[in-house]
This record gives structure tokens, sequence and C-alpha cells, in this order.
């Protein structure tokens, strides 16, 4: 287990600096007349305070990692979180898919967001666009579980679908604002649960994706958002919609093209790469799901 805090029994001046013991007590995961079998179990088997909970019973690795989340701010979703099961970097942040995404984001830091560049777009390879969606979903959970303040734009204004990934409720969004129909502080959503994350969905549905998108209103909306939030994160319509795709790429200056393995064909996205090279737009890197 990852936690390093020991729980020992309580003296007469009550629980010593025992956190995590604190949190899953006031959680009412344990109760006080558990405290002594644990600590006993931890002296028989040399465990930490979590490990012997564990060991007897009395935790799930849920809940103990719930309960670390809390002590070192951390936002982890419990079991129950309505957010979707597969924004795994929400729910299970050391699994190996987590992991990955935590990797992509480590080279993200490093090479990219350097507090003037925070833009950055998020461009599916495949008609398919589920792989990018996801990506963006999780990579902008762990941006923030670094206690980075987060925004994700949805800009693929023909199919949106970061607030059903975050079960924001529909409304408006970026759509609206662009046709002046809504103004961004107004439908910008923060996500349930996850502390620093904050949406700005694709909202109604319009009939002229590339129009709107070409607007300068959206450069404008692109900037502010750049001026409150430290990484923001823009999700684009698919290759197959080169128009949008490249509207939404050259805005935001920097990209990851997200493709699938024995998927994605090369031809396009070597071309796609190319194209967006010679407009100025940054390739921050390629993703490759399986």
């Amino acid at each position: 287990m990852n936690q390093a805090v020991r729980l020992p029994l309580s003296n007469d001046k009550g629980i010593q600096g025992g956190l995590i013991g604190q949190i899953l007590l006031a959680k009412q995961k344990i109760a006080i007349f558990d405290l002594p079998r644990i600590a006993e179990c931890q002296l028989e088997y040399g465990l930490r305070f979590g490990e012997a909970a564990l060991k007897l019973g009395l935790l799930t690795s849920q809940d103990i990692q719930t309960a670390l989340s809390e002590q070192f701010d951390f936002p982890v979703l419990a079991e129950a979180g309505r957010i979707h099961r597969q924004v795994v970097c929400a729910y299970d942040p050391y699994s190996p898919q987590a992991e990955a995404v935590r990797s992509a984001r480590t080279q993200l830091l490093l090479h990219w967001l350097d507090g003037n560049r925070k833009l950055v777009a998020i461009v599916p390879a495949d008609d398919d666009t589920q792989h990018g969606e996801l990506f963006s979903a999780n990579l902008a959970v762990t941006l923030a579980q670094a206690s980075l303040q987060v925004l994700v734009i949805d800009a693929n204004l023909r199919q949106p679908t970061q607030h059903a990934l975050f079960d924001v409720a529909q409304g408006q969004g970026l759509a609206d604002c662009l046709a002046a129909r809504a103004r961004v502080p107004e439908v910008v959503r923060a996500v349930e649960g996850l502390d620093n994350l904050h949406l700005l969905q694709g909202g109604t549905i319009a009939p002229n994706p590339q129009e709107l998108l070409s607007k300068p209103l959206f450069a404008e909306i692109l900037q502010q958002a750049s001026a409150h939030y430290d990484a923001v994160i823009v999700v684009s319509a698919a290759l197959s919609q080169p128009s949008d795709m490249h509207l939404v790429a050259t805005r935001a200056r920097g990209a990851i093209l997200v493709a699938t393995r024995n998927h994605t064909r090369l031809k396009p996205l070597l071309g796609a790469k190319a194209k967006l090279q010679s407009s100025g737009v940054h390739l921050i890197g390629v993703v490759l799901n399986d």
C-alpha cells in the first residue's frame, strides 16, 4: 500500500498523528473499537495501518485510496460516482491505464505547458472519436490532480460528448457562446467531485460548426480561458472533419494526435501532421491507444 501514516492506539490524549485513521473514522469506514485490533495486527505482522485494516477485512482498497486522496488533496471519486467509468483516472489513478495517461501528462508539463502556453488541442485520428474523447477527459483529470486549474472545452460541435463523460447536465456551451446566445462565465460548469476541473461543453448542436469556429470570438474565448486557467484542453473533431480540426488546432497552436493501434492509417496521419505544422501548429505528440 502507499500510505505511510501509522495510527497507534489512542491514549488519554486521544489519537496521535493518525490522519488516515481519523479520516476513516469520520467517514464511518471503521469504528473506534476497531483500533485495538488494527494496532495488534500492525504489531504482529509489521504492517502499516491500512494494510492491517485490509488484512482484517475492515476496509477495501477503495476506502484507503479515498482517504489518501483527501489527506493529500488528490481528488479521487468513490466507486459510486456517476462520471463515466472509462474516465479511469478519476476512479483508479494507480491502474496501468491511468499511469499511461499520467506519463503523457508529465511529457506535456515538461515540453509544452510552461505558464505561457496553456492551450492543448486533442485531435482524434479516426472517425470513431471515442479514444480521443476519453483521452481528453482522462488527461484533464490528471492535470487537475496535479493541482492545476483545468478547463475542458468541447470544440467538437458536431458530436460533443464531454458533458456525458463528466456527468454534467446537457445545456448551453461553446456553440451558444459563439452564436452570441450565451456568455462563457454563465455556462462553464465545475465537474462535481473533482476539484480544479471545469467544463465548457459543446452546447446546442448547430448546423454551421465551421462558421462558428471561424469566428474571431473563438480565438478570444481561448485567450480568455488561458488567462484564467493553468491548462485548457480543447477537444477537436476528428481528422475526417479537416476544416473543423484545422480551425481548432490552429487556434490552440499546440496539438496531440490520438491514434488507434492496428486501425489508424499512417498516410492520413502523416498528412494531418504536415498540414498542421505548415500552419504553425506545434505537434506536441501522438498517443497510440490499444
